[in-house]
Formats: structure tokens, sequence, C-alpha cells
């Protein structure tokens, strides 16, 4: 805060800026130079992904977040230009850094942080109030009644990054499960109704039914491996060639991760052995094999 108000000449570094410029050794109170003026670093940020930038939803919300971040008022006294969109009602000629500190233009987005609901009311009553009396001078003449602070939740939801399409895609997700298991049921009824001729040769030459239990589930255990494989595989060509269509940005949307692959192959075995308990019931049973003559 007190770099802040002191315009000092400062910077910290992202994981990955830090890595690139001192080779990830510790550089805190060591100088980078930008734009041929000297800066002190005095931070390095932990390694964290935030997907999307909820702070930065307009400009590659998907891509890495910021490698060097400079104090507000050091940026303004140096005149750095601001990297992002510049949205407004007129067109307006910017030939510098001055022309956009004085825009009517909205270029700034402001992130606050509250320790409670009496800090939050208190700071949205105050800034209602100020776009009130702007409105008043001749600013604003739209939506200043609109005027309201959102949490980020509430932000994701207004720039329709998050919706109910992920929820509907899970139910479907569950749906098709659903049928596939249906259909893995149906498909081992006819096999096994193909085969009872030959379980029962398993009976009569004195396999017991645990035997054959484990005999068609370690059956079930390797189809149900080779399928899971092959679905890894479409599923990594699948996000090869998104990332090719979308670009590199699009890793940090969807991307092969363990413990989910995990859970897609425990989901897969569990629901497989499950669609199975009826039909190997069915045709495991002592009671229903006979010796065919």
């Amino acid at each position: 805060m007190q770099d802040e108000h002191d315009e000092t000449e400062v910077v910290v570094l992202s994981q990955q800026a830090n890595a690139q410029l001192f080779n990830g050794t510790n550089s805190v109170g060591k100088t980078l130079m930008l734009d041929n003026r000297p800066y002190t670093v005095v931070g390095v940020l932990f390694e964290f992904s935030m997907t999307p930038k909820i702070y930065d939803l307009h400009v590659a919300p998907y891509s890495d977040i910021e490698g060097v971040f400079i104090p507000f008022s050091t940026a303004v006294k140096n005149s750095v230009l601001p990297h992002g969109r510049l949205l407004g009602w007129r067109n307006e000629t910017l030939s510098g850094f001055q022309d956009v500190f004085n825009t009517t233009m909205i270029w700034l987005q402001l992130w606050v942080s509250f320790d409670n609901s009496v800090q939050m009311q208190a700071y949205e009553q105050r800034v209602a109030g100020y776009a009130k009396a702007l409105h008043q001078s001749g600013r604003m003449l739209r939506g200043q009644d609109k005027f309201r602070l959102l949490t980020p939740s509430q932000w994701l939801r207004e720039n329709e990054v998050v919706n109910s399409d992920s929820q509907f895609l899970l139910f479907l997700a569950i749906v098709f499960l659903l049928i596939c298991l249906l259909c893995v049921a149906g498909l081992l009824f006819a096999s096994y109704a193909s085969r009872q001729h030959a379980l029962n040769i398993y009976r009569a030459i004195g396999a017991s039914k645990q035997y054959l239990i484990k005999l068609l589930l370690a059956e079930l255990s390797v189809l149900t491996a080779l399928g899971c494989l092959l679905g890894v595989i479409f599923i990594a060509i699948g996000l090869s060639y998104m990332e090719l269509l979308y670009g590199s940005s699009y890793a940090q949307v969807a991307n092969m991760n363990v413990v989910p692959v995990m859970l897609a192959v425990a989901t897969c075995f569990i629901g497989v052995f499950l669609a199975s308990a009826l039909p190997i019931g069915k045709y495991c049973n002592a009671d229903g094999l006979t010796v065919q003559r």
C-alpha cells in the first residue's frame, strides 16, 4: 500500500515470469528494466491457475495469468498504456496515455474486498451516490439506476461464462451412461444365452458356481479395460484436435487430468459390473444349469 501511495517503481512477478527472467531463483530485491526504467522486484506469486481469469473476461480469459504486476499509481506516473478493451458510447481518437487517462471510455475494472456485509453496503451506497452525482452533471445518462455490486460468481453469470449448459450436459451424460448400461445388460443376456451349453459343460465337469462367476467377471474386466483404454485414446485425440483448432489457450479449459480419468474408469467398471449382475446371476445359477445331451 505504501509503494502504491509513493508511486514507487516496484513489480511483482508471476512464478512463470520469475523462472524465465531469473531462472527461478529468489529475485526479490533485484532490478528489472521495463520501458527503459528500472523496477525493483518486491515479490513473486505462488503458482496458481485461475480459469477463467475472472478479473479480465474480455482479453484472453483462458490464458495464463499476467507475468508482471505494477502498482496503479506507478503505471499512471510512468504512462504505462493499458492492455485490454476500451468500452464507450462514442468514437474517440486516442493517441497516447494521456488521452486514455482522460477518456470517457471504460478501461479500468475495480475489484474490492470486504470484511463483512456492513462494509459492502456502505461502499455500495457511496458509489451509488457518486453515480447519481455524475448523472446530475450530465454523465451516465442511461442506466445509473441499474448500478449494483456483483460477487465473482454473479460476475461470471452476468458475462455468461457460467450457465446452465454444463448442468444440461451432465444430465445428458448420465442418461447416456444409463442407456449404455442397459445395452450392456441386454448384450450380456444374449451372449450368455448363446453360451449356455458351454456353461453347462463347465458345471458338468465339476466347475463351481463361484468359478463361473469369476471367469465371466474376468472376461468383463478385460473387455472393460480395453474399452476404457480406447476411450482415453479417443479423448486425447479429441483434445489435441481442439487445441489445434482453438490454440494453446484451450488447454486451460479442458485437459487430461489423472483424477477425472481414474474416476471415469472406476465409474465404467462399477457400471459394467452392476449391469452384469443379473445376466451372470441368471446363467450361473446352479438350478438353471442342466447338461444337454
